[in-house]
């Protein structure tokens, strides 16, 4: 019914680019990394207390993540299946390449470096988990690989 992946080849299928501070593909652009003083590395710690219900204890701890710092702000809104197309849509499909830096706002605004070409499948509009993927493409999709060699 699915496919389970890890968190690199979602960056893959999806377009989403995972690594720097706007690598979390629910927050994007509302992302609450942090570049470590020291090491000079990005950090996700505390990045996720904000999905927490607003009456959630661990919202109001002071000791255990951010030192002194309570979480306030809402999570960032789940978008939906057109609004994520209407993102992507001005982008080339991955078969075509393209330099990263050629996309406007690439790394500071989004991180989308592709439009995936599962957006050509006619379902792939209306699903509610970009990371289902139908069972038949692939099988299909392994089938033709195994018997074009």
């Amino acid at each position: 019914m699915w496919t389970i992946n890890d968190f690199s080849s979602y960056g893959m299928l999806s377009g989403w680019t995972t690594a720097s501070k706007l690598g979390c593909p629910i927050c994007m652009e509302r992302s609450k990394a942090f570049t470590t003083l020291n090491f000079f590395t990005v950090c996700y710690f505390d990045c996720h207390r904000q999905f927490f219900s607003l009456n959630n204890a661990y919202r109001r701890n002071k000791k255990s993540f951010k030192k002194g710092q309570v979480e306030t702000s809402p999570p960032p809104p789940r978008l939906s299946s057109l609004d994520i197309w209407n993102r992507v849509t001005h982008l080339s499909l991955c078969l075509e390449s393209q330099e990263e830096k050629d996309f406007p706002g690439y790394g500071v605004e989004h991180n989308w470096k592709k439009q995936s070409i599962l957006w050509l499948l006619p379902y792939w509009k209306t699903q509610l988990l970009f990371h289902n993927i139908d069972v038949m493409h692939t099988e299909k999709n392994v089938l033709m690989n195994v018997f074009t060699l």
